[in-house]
């Protein structure tokens, strides 16, 4: 005679194990306690402006930027400065250059002084084609590069400081 070999059901946990495994993968998964997690800080893309000054000045030898063809040269410039706060500044992720944006035109910093340990930094940006700017329009310094240029609205509301071609002060030598 065959033998057939008897089905055993499987084994089932107790109501209070299950508890216990599923309050156990529930601390694997987010964490023991909200102490023990590191705090996550959602940083503005967008920095606040002061306008400091704004003065168009001829180099006594050209300043070249970059290498190649895409090089830059220029002679004169204007050298716009913008007070920000060094504490909102210092915040934005390293590894992303914010950018300037007057309108839809895109500016790199050219320098940052950071000479003492002042609340503020002063940025310096070296516009050379200073004469296609748009008058009126905001000052927006972001890591969010190109958003001016997608969303325009958004930028025409801010509030702050905006180009203003009568606070231009114009510091190259006099011809005769």
């Amino acid at each position: 005679m065959l033998k057939i070999a008897a089905h055993h059901a499987p084994h089932l946990l107790a109501p209070r194990q299950s508890a216990i495994v599923i309050l156990l993968l529930c601390i694997a998964i987010y964490g023991s306690d909200g102490v023990a997690q590191p705090a996550t800080t959602k940083v503005s893309p967008d920095v606040d402006v002061t306008f400091v000054s704004a003065e168009i000045i001829r180099f006594p030898a050209p300043i070249r930027l970059g290498t190649g063809p895409a090089a830059m040269a220029y002679e004169e410039a204007l050298v716009l400065k913008l007070r920000v706060d060094r504490q909102v500044f210092d915040a934005l992720p390293p590894s992303m250059d914010p950018y300037l944006y007057i309108g839809r035109r895109e500016f790199r910093i050219f320098h940052i002084d950071r000479v003492d340990n002042r609340n503020d930094l002063t940025l310096t940006f070296h516009i050379a084609n200073w004469t296609q700017l748009d008058d009126g329009a905001a000052y927006v310094l972001t890591i969010d590069h190109g958003a001016p240029g997608r969303d325009p609205g958004r930028y025409a509301r801010v509030a702050g400081p905006r180009f203003n071609r009568s606070v231009i002060v114009d510091k190259r030598p006099k011809r005769e």
